[in-house]
């Protein structure tokens, strides 16, 4: 039986051949690493090529409003100053330059590939400097190929940004701990990447206790003046970083204190009921997101009984883990709902798969190098293959496996369906305590973790189907890529022939359409900027939203089709002018952009 020490993953350490190096120091190896993590993406876009784009869904409006936020912030600095999705300028500046400098599709892949290629060598980074190179290929692995991951990194809403700025400060915070080197820069790179987490979503602010105690723990107690003389150099960081924001806000148009309306929005969150938050706590069986970090803590408890089973480095994980996930549950009992919203419990998934894999991998350190290499391209080729198979278009896997258990016990209910998520919240959280379990067994290293690899896919098959955001789709397989070119075309010529006016969207949404109406408008921030959705219908409060300057965007199948907008708006006073049209639509679904003048009709005065 193999004992768990102190010296957790160490595959082949201190192994020598002749004058050889040991493994994790080989100059071949380090390459070979390098090579993994560079094909990762390209790996997974060939799979499926609707990673990193947002697809034009009817539902999907949140990615839309930073997509819109991209192509015109200066104007939206001036349009939408007071609402706070204007102040998260780390995600914000780098989708405008990139959207400044290239064309739609090259944009996006640029953007969403260095944040990921970002992610990834911090993940690895971090881990090969409190461990090592075998160990943080394993985790960077875990990380990269997670569907959690990649749906975060996938649409251009700010989770993945803050995900990246979040492994960066632990990483900066690790060699900050360390009795030599340049721990005072590294300390003012984890206050900058700090400011920016912090600036790509207020809230996660929340998470400064548990990187707190990250350094501290890494620092160690007996060095808190150590941890001290780390404060000023942190905040010279931070500071720097926002002084900077500030600047590069006020010469786009906007303010100096460019965080103010986020501050507004924060708290009137909490001096009042919050609108978002479900009452009760059956909403938790139907929250397949929160299996990740259950898995992860209840892991990460059965790790910390046998406190010096495990190094200092997976120690210090596991408590941040567990502080952050603690300090939200205070959160959710509170006015917050942090654990009901999927793109906000996915910074703690992100914590969670860097604690996940460290929590008991303890291995013999004769195994060599042979057999190191071979279970790292395994794991890779394994998750490959799982994501051409198990998150194939449809998740087949899980679609079979509910259909065969709701058969077995006589009940019919669809996948989609409240009992549908019940079930893949519990299936998932079943298999996910086995994988946990495995890590902890007395069998060889490669046989757990083959355990633990085979148990956290399959719990992720279980949990993948209701998160809200369609990465693995049949239609976006197909269209995506050409969607969201056309979303942003469609923006660019309205944008052109607005020129700074008030500018509301109208149009006809069916439930079954798959036209990106919803997309194009919620590029203009959606509920700042539209009428309805139920064109030609129209309400008294509604209409009390046009002015005599309002400039109208109809998105309807024919320049014809606009003329049923005239009627009902005679009713209250106005009419329009067309002012310009274009068709889009390269796919199934032909539209027309078609831009008027409100104007109201002679002296007719408005009830």
């Amino acid at each position: 039986m193999i004992r768990h020490q102190a010296d957790s993953l160490v595959i082949a350490n201190k192994t020598t051949v002749g004058d050889r190096p040991p493994l994790v120091e080989a100059r071949w190896y380090r390459f070979f690493h390098v090579g993994v993590i560079a094909s990762m993406p390209f790996a997974e876009v060939a799979i499926n090529r609707t990673l990193f784009v947002t697809p034009a869904g009817n539902g999907s409006i949140d990615s839309w409003l930073y997509t819109g936020c991209f192509l015109s912030l200066p104007d939206y600095l001036h349009r939408y100053h007071d609402t706070y999705y204007l102040t998260r300028l780390s995600w914000l500046l780098p989708g405008f330059i990139v959207h400044r400098l290239f064309a739609p599709l090259t944009a996006n892949d640029v953007l969403h590939f260095t944040f990921f290629y970002a992610l990834l060598a911090a993940t690895y980074c971090l881990v090969s400097t409190g461990i090592n190179r075998s160990a943080a290929i394993l985790v960077t692995l875990i990380v990269g190929w997670n569907p959690a991951i990649l749906l975060s990194l996938s649409w251009d809403y700010v989770d993945g940004a803050g995900i990246v700025f979040l492994v960066v400060t632990l990483l900066c915070l690790e060699h900050a701990a360390r009795p030599k080197g340049h721990t005072s820069m590294w300390a003012a790179g984890a206050g900058a990447s700090f400011a920016c987490m912090v600036c790509a979503n207020l809230f996660l602010v929340t998470l400064a206790p548990a990187l707190a105690l990250f350094l501290l723990l890494r620092t160690g107690s007996s060095r808190w003046r150590d941890v001290l003389r780390r404060l000023l150099p942190t905040a010279a960081g931070t500071v720097a970083v926002l002084v900077f924001f500030g600047g590069a806000n006020r010469w786009l148009g906007g303010a100096w204190l460019f965080l103010v309306p986020s501050f507004r929005s924060a708290r009137e969150l909490l001096s009042g009921p919050n609108p978002w938050k479900a009452p009760g706590y059956g909403w938790i069986f139907r929250s397949t997101w929160l299996v990740l970090p259950a898995m992860a803590s209840v892991g990460a408890v059965l790790a910390l009984r046998c406190w010096r089973g495990i190094g200092s480095f997976e120690r210090a994980l596991q408590l941040t883990l567990l502080s952050a996930l603690a300090w939200w549950i205070v959160l959710q009992l509170g006015p917050m709902n942090p654990f009901q919203i999927p793109y906000y419990v996915s910074y703690v998934s992100a914590l969670s798969l860097l604690a996940l894999p460290l929590q008991a991998l303890t291995i013999n350190r004769g195994v060599s190098p042979r057999v190191a290499v071979l279970l790292e391209l395994g794991t890779f080729t394994f998750f490959a293959f799982a994501h051409g198979t198990i998150f194939a278009p449809g998740n087949t896997f899980w679609t079979t496996a509910y259909a065969w258990l709701n058969r077995s016990i006589g009940v019919v209910h669809p996948v989609e369906s409240p009992m549908g998520a019940s079930f893949a919240t519990i299936s998932a959280s079943c298999v996910g305590l086995a994988a946990v379990l495995s890590l902890r067994s007395s069998a060889r290293f490669s046989t757990r973790w083959v355990l633990f690899v085979a148990g956290l896919t399959v719990a992720s098959a279980a949990m993948w189907p209701f998160w809200p955001r369609p990465v693995w789709s049949p239609a976006a397989a197909i269209d995506a890529r050409a969607e969201f070119e056309e979303v942003v075309f469609t923006h660019r010529f309205i944008d052109r022939n607005i020129v700074g006016r008030p500018v509301r969207f109208w149009y006809d949404l069916p439930s079954d359409s798959t036209a990106p109406f919803r997309a194009i408008s919620s590029t203009y921030l959606w509920q700042y900027a539209l009428l309805n959705e139920q064109m030609p219908n129209l309400t008294k409060q509604e209409a009390a939203l046009l002015k005599s300057d309002t400039r109208l965007v109809l998105l309807v199948p024919t320049v014809e089709r606009a003329e049923i907008a005239r009627p009902v708006l005679r009713t209250f006073g106005f009419d329009f002018s067309i002012v310009t049209h274009r068709q889009f639509g390269k796919n199934d679904f032909p539209f027309v952009v078609v831009i008027a003048d409100v104007h109201v009709i002679g002296s007719l005065k408005r009830e």
